[in-house]
């Protein structure tokens, strides 16, 4: 077993939490006022971290592409299923999904999980375990309805939305699948987190071929959205305000949205970077565990800095959904351990 240096750990958990929950802070600024960008985001976003793995690998490596260790037959599975997924999750904004309900669903994908590598892997879970479950699974179910009640009571459409929560859940099935079959693989290959990095966003950019002319128009209508907090006097002042403001956990004053996706581009490789780390040395539900901490704080974030009306039943979701992952993480470990002490004796 290849030995991992303690600041590795620590340099993971800070690009997962500090990269992935900026990146909120900025998508949450984009997404308010532009819903229907999502596609633009995220074609930006696996450009700019391909250009950044070619540019490192050009002046580092000895070919231009980064050596691959994983097979293309097997690539070609996992970014099938990561662009899907990935596609569906930015479609859910189109019904009404806030950036809080996005990741208090998201959140449920432990349960998708669970029961995938049950079917798939033969990986029961004990008592505990499917307790925990239960109760994150529950906290996912009563957050949503109480979110499809107010958004009625404001007449909004209640079927749009229930489309948007299926469509999260089909992305969370294919993220499930994603995971399970990229921690076989990769126990088997042993790709370092550069490869996995470039690859899954290197041929995910060319099933965006297709769709390129729409990115185009959603590129050209950019400038003409203004953000409300401050006029257009105040421009050169952006980066003073986004800092300021982000130090105060407050929404920064700039005036045009450019600025957000810069900020939300680089936030977005920082993030992926961490999480592929963590993908190259642990488990599928190790991961998705951290990663449902993540959410957690981003959620927080989310709901302080933007002032995201909450009512009891969200408040009650988000405690059930919490709870249950940390009790679940915490039956895992014990499990774990004592595997281990029965393998030692």
């Amino acid at each position: 077993m290849v030995h991992i240096p303690l600041y590795h750990y620590f340099l993971i958990l800070f690009l997962i939490f500090g990269g992935c929950c900026s990146n909120i802070f900025s998508l949450e600024a984009i997404i308010k006022k532009l819903i229907s960008k999502g596609l633009l985001i995220t074609f930006l976003q696996f450009l700019y971290i391909t250009i950044e793995g070619l540019v490192y690998n050009f002046f580092t490596g000895s070919t231009f592409l980064v050596k691959r260790n994983v097979p293309i037959g097997s690539w070609m599975i996992i970014v099938s299923l990561f662009f899907t997924a990935t596609f569906l999750n930015n479609k859910a904004y189109s019904y009404g999904i806030s950036i809080p309900m996005h990741i208090i669903t998201q959140s449920g994908g432990i349960f998708i999980l669970v029961i995938l590598e049950w079917l798939y892997i033969n990986k029961k879970p004990d008592i505990y375990q499917m307790i925990s479950i239960a109760i994150l699974t529950s906290g996912v179910i009563i957050a949503n309805i109480s979110n499809i009640s107010e958004k009625h009571s404001i007449n909004l459409s209640m079927i749009e939305y229930t489309r948007g929560i299926i469509i999260l859940l089909i992305a969370q099935i294919l993220r499930s699948f994603m995971s399970i079959y990229m921690e076989k693989t990769f126990k088997l290959y042993s790709p370092n987190w550069k490869e996995v990095n470039f690859y899954m966003h290197f041929f995910s950019l060319l099933l965006y071929m297709p769709i390129l002319p729409k990115i185009y128009s959603q590129t050209k209508l950019l400038n003409y959205f203004q953000t409300p907090f401050i006029s257009q006097k105040n421009h050169d002042r952006s980066l003073y305000e986004f800092l300021k403001a982000f130090l105060k956990f407050k929404i920064p004053k700039t005036s045009n949205y450019l600025f957000y996706f810069c900020i939300n581009i680089i936030t977005q490789s920082l993030c992926v970077q961490g999480i592929n780390r963590l993908n190259v040395i642990s488990t599928a539900l190790t991961a998705n565990i951290i990663l449902n901490l993540r959410k957690f704080i981003s959620l927080i974030l989310s709901i302080y800095i933007f002032e995201n009306k909450r009512n009891f039943g969200t408040i009650s979701g988000i405690i059930l959904v919490f709870t249950g992952s940390i009790w679940y993480s915490i039956e895992v470990h014990k499990k774990k351990a004592i595997n281990n002490k029965s393998k030692k004796s």
